[in-house]
């Protein structure tokens, strides 16, 4: 599918009034003007290792895109700094929708207050969102040998004695659900961050770390196999994977539900038709079979929303996020 880009009405109007037509006419065309899109490859950057939960949906949904829209779409992972260097890339890519951003938005909500200028762009003014594409939420899982079985004790013990718990980085999404939920429940913990969530889960099971609030798919088989013990979810609802654990309100902390998402954005300055294209063809997208399996798969929940409503969720977000990383302190690297 293509998108014919037009200069818009106030342009045919002034084409059409006598004496302007043959100046404006002599005038060089307006970036992106009677241009088509997708007029070649399209890059989607991920701003993180390759094999983690939003690489293999962004190559999903990459692949559903290449076939709507007649051209390939190259999958590129650009990690560092917190997911800042892939999506600096892309704020300062040509704003032409050949080349988009698949990230969590924790990368663009929470780092503003933990890298502040060091981001090197500004992800609300420099990033426009396509869309939402799915939200996640977090399972709290510990190690069989702190002998808890619900989240009171778990707080309960923390307050005694000292816990660890494992993040797959500085600012991620695990340490920002983990530090709300020892703000609520006025607890002190230890962060130990990896670079990933993978190690850190292998240490967790390890017993070399005590707790961690990490993606749930990750944590199933050790859950199920009894190498780690479960305690709440992080969602409004309980966790189809693994529906006999909890939400953190049932748990007794309704403050400390936490959900993020993975977004979809192009740079700012992308000509709305691209933007509204793309989103029409990523909601197609995560409604066929193949992605709705995905999507159960990995305990995502299909968010489909409008491009101005993701902008306007994000903007949510950095406000909320960024009270958070002040408040309790979380000091990028």
């Amino acid at each position: 599918m293509r998108c014919k880009l037009s200069s818009g009405a106030h342009l045919r109007r002034a084409l059409a009034a006598p004496g302007l037509a043959v100046a404006l006419l002599s005038l060089p065309a307006a970036p992106g003007m009677a241009q088509t899109f997708p007029a070649k490859a399209i890059q989607m950057v991920v701003p993180y290792p390759a094999g983690g939960p939003a690489d293999v949906l962004a190559r999903a949904v990459g692949e559903k895109l290449a076939t709507a829209l007649k051209q390939p779409v190259v999958v590129a992972n650009q990690a560092g700094a917190g997911g800042n260097l892939g999506s600096r890339a892309v704020a300062q890519a040509q704003p032409d929708g050949h080349t988009l951003l698949f990230t969590v938005d924790a990368s663009l909500t929470a780092n503003p207050a933990l890298y502040g200028a060091r981001m090197g762009f500004d992800p609300l003014k420099d990033l426009r969102p396509v869309g939402t594409v799915v939200s996640f939420g977090s399972t709290l899982a510990v190690h069989p040998s702190l002998n808890v079985s619900t989240l009171a004790q778990f707080l309960d013990l923390a307050r005694k004695q000292s816990v660890s718990y494992a993040s797959a980085g500085i600012g991620s999404s695990g340490q920002l659900t983990m530090e709300l939920l020892s703000s609520l429940g006025k607890v002190k913990l230890n962060h130990i961050p990896y670079k990933g969530a993978a190690p850190a889960v292998n240490d967790m099971v390890g017993g070399q770390v005590q707790a961690g609030f990490l993606v749930t798919p990750g944590l199933v088989p050790h859950v199920r196999a009894g190498k780690l013990v479960a305690l709440a979810v992080s969602n409004d609802k309980r966790s189809a994977l693994l529906p006999q654990v909890p939400t953190v309100a049932e748990g007794g902390l309704p403050g400390a539900k936490l959900e993020f998402g993975m977004v979809l954005l192009v740079p700012a300055k992308t000509p709305e038709p691209v933007v509204r294209l793309l989103n029409d063809e990523l909601r197609k997208a995560m409604a066929t079979p193949e992605l709705q399996k995905l999507v159960a798969a990995n305990d995502f929940t299909v968010v489909g929303d409008a491009p101005d409503q993701a902008a306007t969720r994000l903007v949510a977000e950095t406000q909320r996020l960024g009270a958070l990383v002040r408040s309790v302190g979380i000091q990028a690297e």
